[in-house]
């Protein structure tokens, strides 16, 4: 039977042991496939199959209610194929959505500014790039509607530089890839990646910021600087020593002394 891969979650009812289900859909070459599956027990396999039958994605369901299938990019157009094998005696209503995601990396400015994102389908992840300079430092925080979101900003050659993954906490999570100095200068990318179905609207503030110091006397003297982009530090230095102070944004007050020991 041929679905649409439109995110929609559809209910499928086995009542004989041993009855598997195959359903079918079209996607383009070059999309994002995503498929959800919930079973009434565990150990539901399923798979998933290029229209030459190849297996793109395949899961034991071990354990496991739920699970879902991944495919990075189709590699063809045309039809493929979900089988999903219940373990056992294993009956009952089973649930399954598929998302056929043509993903788009938007180009923003890494300026601190909250910015939101919205996602409708199943599997779908929001992509931003921005340029960095090597020796900037990078920061980023999400807020997510629900369910656990992994995070990541990718340096311009493909690999990892800072990532990190929010925990639910009943109404919202925070995620923050901890500040990292970068050694690459080009285009980075941030990745948002809702864990299973999630869907909704996240919010972000990207920061590539261009660390300076400066030297002060350790006088006592109460000095004030701005914070102007989420992640910015404060550096001093004094006597060779350097002295940082972090925060999110606005203005730190701070003295600095010069002790001697008695």
């Amino acid at each position: 039977m041929e679905i649409p891969a439109d995110g929609a979650t559809r209910t499928i009812v086995t009542t004989v042991p041993g009855e598997r289900i195959h359903r079918t859909f079209h996607a383009a070459p070059g999309r994002r496939l995503y498929a959800w599956v919930t079973s009434p027990e565990t150990g539901t396999s399923g798979v998933l199959l290029a229209p030459d039958t190849t297996t793109l994605a395949s899961a034991s369901g071990s354990g496991k209610k739920a699970y879902g299938l991944e495919v990075a990019s189709s590699p063809a157009d045309g039809t493929y194929r979900i089988d999903l094998d219940p373990a056992g005696t294993n009956v009952g209503s089973f649930t399954l959505s598929v998302s056929e995601i043509a993903e788009l990396a938007v180009p923003v400015i890494p300026d601190g500014t909250v910015r939101t994102a919205l996602t409708t389908l199943p599997g779908e992840r929001v992509l931003r790039t921005f340029p960095a300079t090597a020796g900037q430092r990078l920061f980023v925080h999400v807020d997510s509607p629900a369910g656990a979101t992994s995070v990541a900003l990718l340096a311009p050659s493909g690999a990892t530089v800072a990532s990190a993954t929010a925990n639910d906490t009943g109404t919202a999570v925070d995620a923050e890839a901890a500040p990292v100095s970068v050694t690459e200068t080009g285009t980075y990318t941030l990745v948002i990646d809702p864990a299973n179905n999630g869907t909704g609207t996240y919010s972000y503030a990207l920061s590539a910021i261009t660390e300076t110091s400066a030297d002060v006397t350790p006088d006592g003297s109460a000095r004030q600087t701005a914070i102007t982009l989420p992640g910015d530090r404060i550096i001093r230095r004094l006597d060779r020593k350097s002295t940082r102070l972090n925060s999110s944004h606005g203005y730190i007050s701070y003295a600095v002394f010069c002790l001697k020991k008695k």
